[in-house]
């Protein structure tokens, strides 16, 4: 009798008011894997449309401490490619200090490949050197 009088505040069943708090806390969860679902969905369809064969051709940029390149993919399935490699001098103490000592220009053709089978996200390529002119 005391838990039922506890629950009633001038005749009226409390209880009834109240959302408990399983339910809220189950909601916002049901909402958070909502979220990341779409979340996930949006940046895949992303990834495929960015990774599409007409995104390909521009300019690709690498450095390191070999040297640099620049590679150019055409739209006509033609690319370009610079490279220009650097030693340090000796003995290789600071400031390390670099020359150049290969520069190669390389042309040719570009073709799709599809898809890489382990990561579907990735571009296979194939590249046919057509003119390699020599290093300067």
């Amino acid at each position: 009798m005391e838990s039922t009088a506890a629950n009633e505040i001038d005749g009226v069943n409390n209880t009834q008011g109240r959302i408990p708090l399983a339910k809220i806390l189950l909601s916002v969860l049901g909402i958070a894997v909502l979220f990341s679902g779409v979340l996930i969905a949006a940046v895949s369809l992303w990834l495929l449309w960015a990774t599409r064969s007409e995104a390909l051709p521009g300019t690709y940029r690498a450095a390191g401490v070999w040297g640099s390149s620049t590679l150019t993919l055409r739209a006509n399935h033609t690319f370009a490619q610079d490279v220009q490699f650097m030693e340090y001098d000796e003995p290789s103490v600071p400031p390390y200090r670099q020359h150049p000592t290969k520069h190669q220009f390389i042309e040719g053709r570009w073709e799709g490949r599809g898809r890489a089978p382990k990561f579907f996200f990735d571009r296979r390529l194939m590249i046919k050197v057509s003119v390699r002119s020599r290093p300067y």
